[in-house]
């Protein structure tokens, strides 16, 4: 896990280099593929757009609360971690 609070453009895109790529290559072979059926067949692949953005909506509740989750496990954590450090300091005036 990753906890700083920034990091650059060059470390993210190494961490989503292979990602990156394969889609690039994907969107480059769907962009083709259209072209030369509608270059050579002449027929137009026409999509409805209402699924997409239904399905652009669930993913996006569906990251919104990943997002949120871990989030909230972070925050616990680091009240957590703060707690432990009051509780030893509690020993050092308090002996015994």
């Amino acid at each position: 896990m990753y906890a700083k609070r920034h990091y650059g453009f060059w470390k993210l895109f190494n961490w989503s280099k292979k990602p990156f790529i394969l889609s690039t290559l994907y969107a480059a072979f769907t962009t083709m593929a259209h072209w030369l059926v509608y270059t050579y067949f002449h027929l137009d692949i026409a999509l409805n757009w209402q699924p997409i953005s239904v399905l652009g909506i669930a993913v996006a509740f569906y990251l919104g609360f990943k997002n949120s989750a871990s989030y909230e496990r972070l925050w616990v954590g680091s009240h957590y971690q703060q707690f432990q450090e009051l509780w030893r300091s509690r020993y050092q005036f308090y002996p015994g």
